[in-house]
């Protein structure tokens, strides 16, 4: 509650520099020049197909604590991350987007109690995560109305098998469960500026990992709600700067422990902010964007709770990542 409090407190703040945003773009011409392909409120044309390559390197650090909250561990992770998309517009207000990522993460744990303190614990994953198929319709077009207004829906299928990393075990990058998102989205796009603002929620199903020491966990389905602000500001020759805003907050899920059928317990994640941004060069109008892009994750602080064994339930405390990457975009045809 204290942290939805701390987000919500800040809304008078944020509602009042949108309005000034929204005022300041509504104002500016209707008649836009050369899309920029980085805009947060841009959809391809019926029959162009667009790509984006991105490549991400992240850096996080959070201290984990036991069920009296003394610390126990101090935790690192390194990610990399490549993503590719292709977005076809099969007409020009409804467009259809395949998303796949490939990652890598490192993971060492520092013991900070018992005779292990000092102690350094590796945990390294890698592989496919699971592909994702997404449905864009523009059911409100600025050019008849007073702003864009997209539904988003969006489905992964599980895929690929998810397995968590161990001390002498590789893990894998995939989920163990598919997911389904919704997302409505209100654009306003001006000579100068676009913003954007949208919210949704996806729906986590059932998952199931295999944990590091072989043991299958199964969770519980779970919902996430999101909220989001994102705005463009060009300033000519091809530049533009992107900054966007995004909350999430996670419900809880129970999970089972099919080698210990009296060991499940809860699990809480961490609700995270999200701040993103994107230095934008397009050298060729309307075909190709280049990008420098940074992003500060903020995650809350998580717990898994053991009912019947209380001794075990501990937390990671909050956690920061900073992500530094690079993008193109660009239209096939």
């Amino acid at each position: 509650m204290d942290q939805l409090g701390f987000v919500s407190g800040r809304t008078g703040r944020w509602g009042t520099v949108v309005a000034l945003l929204w005022v300041c773009i509504g104002a500016q011409a209707a008649e836009i020049g050369p899309r920029f392909l980085t805009d947060p409120a841009y959809l391809p044309l019926k029959g162009q197909l667009d790509g984006m390559s991105d490549f991400a390197y992240g850096s996080a650090s959070w201290n984990q604590t036991n069920n009296v909250a003394v610390q126990t561990a101090a935790c690192t992770q390194n990610i990399e991350e490549l993503t590719q998309e292709f977005t076809y517009g099969v007409t020009d207000a409804i467009a259809v987007r395949l998303t796949e990522e490939y990652q890598w993460s490192a993971e060492a744990a520092t013991s900070d109690s018992g005779k292990h303190s000092g102690e350094v614990n590796d945990y390294d994953a890698r592989g496919w995560t699971d592909p994702s198929v997404e449905a864009v319709w523009r059911y409100l077009d600025q050019g008849t109305h007073p702003l864009n207004a997209d539904l988003s829906l969006t489905w992964a299928p599980d895929v690929f098998n998810a397995r968590y990393p161990g001390t002498t075990k590789l893990g894998t990058e995939a989920r163990g469960g598919q997911t389904a998102s919704a997302d409505l989205e209100f654009s306003r796009v001006g000579e100068l500026a676009t913003l954007a603002a949208n919210g949704g929620i996806t729906y986590a199903g059932q998952k199931t990992a295999v944990n590091g020491d072989d043991a299958t966990l199964v969770y519980s389905p779970y919902a996430v709600y999101f909220l989001g602000v994102n705005t463009q500001t060009r300033f000519g020759a091809g530049v533009a700067l992107n900054l966007g805003l995004t909350g999430y907050w996670y419900n809880a899920a129970s999970v089972s422990n099919d080698a210990d059928p009296d060991g499940g317990f809860v699990v809480q994640p961490g609700n995270l902010v999200v701040l993103a941004t994107a230095l934008n060069w397009q050298p060729i109008p309307d075909r190709l964007a280049l990008a420098f892009t940074y992003g500060l994750n903020i995650t809350g602080s998580a717990s898994s709770t053991f009912g019947s064994e209380p001794k075990n339930s501990n937390a990671n405390n909050s956690q920061l990542e900073n992500v530094f990457g690079v993008r193109a975009v660009y239209v096939l045809f």
